[in-house]
This record gives C-alpha cells, sequence and structure tokens, in this order.
C-alpha cells in the first residue's frame, strides 16, 4: 500500500527530473560524515563549508548530515526508490533492492539503463553496496536492520524513511529533496502530491 501511495507522487517529478538531466546541469557531491546537527534544510554545519553542507531529520528522529548534497544514493526499500524519484534524485540512483511486481522495477529502470541490485528485503550485498561508494543510504526499518547496521558501523551515512501517514510521505520526498540538493524539485512534487491527496 505504502509503495503505491508514494506512487502518486512520482509522475510530476519524474518529468521535472529528465528535464533537468536533458539540461546538461552538472552533478556535484562529496562522501559524507559523521557530523551531527538539528534540522530539517540546508543549512551551515560547523566544521563544513555553510554553502555546501545539507542535514535532514529521518523518520526515526535522527538528523543525517552530509558535507555536500549526495550524488550516489543506495535504495534499500522499493518505496524509497519512489521516494527518491518524487524527490528529484532518481539519477542519483547507484544501487537498489530487487521489488519485482512493484513500481519499483519501472522507476529504478527510468532513474538509470543498468542500476545494480544489491539484495532484497531479507539481505543485502554489503561488500557490493560500500564498492558504490554511496554518499547516501536510504532505508526502512524492515531491510535487515543488522546489515544496515554494518553499513553505517562502516561510515555509510543512513536516512530511514517509514511515514506513518500522508503528509509524512510528503514531508520526506522534501527531506531527501535537501539531501540530494534538489530541493526546488522536491518541494514541487510534495505539493503536487498533497493537492491531489485533497482531491481524493
Amino acid at each position: 500500500v505504502l509503495i503505491a501511495v508514494v506512487a502518486a507522487a512520482v509522475p510530476m517529478a519524474a518529468t521535472s527530473e529528465s528535464a533537468t538531466r536533458a539540461s546538461g546541469t552538472p552533478a556535484t557531491g562529496a562522501h559524507a560524515t559523521g557530523t551531527h546537527a538539528t534540522g530539517t534544510s540546508a543549512r551551515a554545519v560547523r566544521g563544513m563549508p555553510a554553502t555546501m553542507a545539507v542535514q535532514a531529520i529521518d523518520d526515526t528522529g535522527a538528523t543525517v548530515t552530509l558535507p555536500a548534497p549526495a550524488t550516489r544514493i543506495v535504495s534499500l526499500a522499493p518505496h524509497a526508490t519512489e521516494l527518491l524519484i518524487a524527490a528529484g534524485a532518481g539519477s542519483r540512483i547507484v544501487g537498489a533492492v530487487a521489488a519485482s511486481g512493484t513500481p519499483n522495477d519501472r522507476h529504478v529502470s527510468a532513474a538509470g539503463p543498468a542500476v545494480p541490485n544489491v539484495g532484497d528485503a531479507r539481505s543485502v550485498d554489503l561488500e557490493r553496496i560500500l564498492a558504490l561508494e554511496p554518499d547516501l543510504i536510504v532505508t526502512w526499518p524492515y531491510t535487515v536492520p543488522a546489515q544496515v547496521q554494518a553499513l553505517t558501523a562502516r561510515g555509510a551515512r543512513a536516512f530511514v524513511t517509514d511515514p506513518a501517514t500522508i503528509e509524512g510521505i510528503a514531508t520526506d520526498i522534501e527531506r531527501l529533496g535537501t539531501l540530494a540538493g534538489s530541493e526546488a524539485q522536491a518541494r514541487a512534487a510534495a505539493a503536487g502530491f498533497r493537492d491531489r491527496i485533497l482531491r481524493l
């Protein structure tokens, strides 16, 4: 059900992202660090350049801080892939879990012709994920928590998405847009999603 609801936010965002890719705008980014701060949007973080550092609070209440917008993202949940696409960050997905028969397959293909499969809900390939050098991992509480903890213990930064409400889905789109440096697209997608829900 969550995947189907999140998918409703994708069409507008996917179109917007395709236009951005066609414009040839270069992406920038760097690997994440373990610095923590508070807030849900881009702002200065101690020890990091004010114009580069981004941060957002995930659905566990943890603050995720990156020294620059993420350019290499691994998605460890089907709905996380949908959220990333909606947030305008689909082209930054470098790995994703398998989700046969869900919209995830279609959208990963749209994000890139050769996005590596890094596992499924039962098990993920830790070494393959680390080899992809992600600066952000987007997961949820039900994707092998012990393996996700192993990734964070080795320096990976993780954003946990587990929205409990419709508004929570829109908020996660905005937060992921902050972390991926695609805030304008994410805000537009979240606003469109809220409008469509209100019209139901």
